[in-house]
């Protein structure tokens, strides 16, 4: 995934706050997103996490590392995670959390997943 996407899955999809704030995730309910939504597991880690004392910005840059750590198949599991977790029409979603911005991160998705088969 390419920089600009990864922002416009947190920014703009699942909505960050001035202040950090991913969404409405927690540090446990961003490590139970993975597991519900995306099919695997990752550590419970906030607590070691050396960076910002913030808890908010741990779970943003958590996130981001979890996704760009990932192998395509689990980025593309993330991704589809995202759009499940987040629909469309939540009443708190972001303004710039549109149908077309969801089809092009199902395309960055299907992408992902095709690039296994190649």
């Amino acid at each position: 995934m390419k920089a600009e996407e990864v922002l416009s899955l947190l920014r703009q999809y699942i909505g960050l706050s001035e202040d950090f704030v991913l969404g409405d995730f927690t540090p446990q309910t961003l490590t139970e997103f993975y597991l519900e939504y995306c099919g695997f597991e990752v550590e419970h880690f906030f607590y070691r996490y050396q960076g910002s004392p913030y808890i908010e910005e741990n779970v943003y840059r958590r996130f981001i590392a979890i996704l760009l750590r990932s192998s395509p198949d689990r980025k593309a599991k993330i991704i589809r995670g995202v759009l499940e977790r987040f629909p469309l029409d939540a009443p708190s979603r972001p303004k710039t959390r549109t149908k077309e911005l969801y089809a092009e991160l199902l395309s960055i998705a299907e992408d992902l997943e095709g690039s296994l088969v190649r």
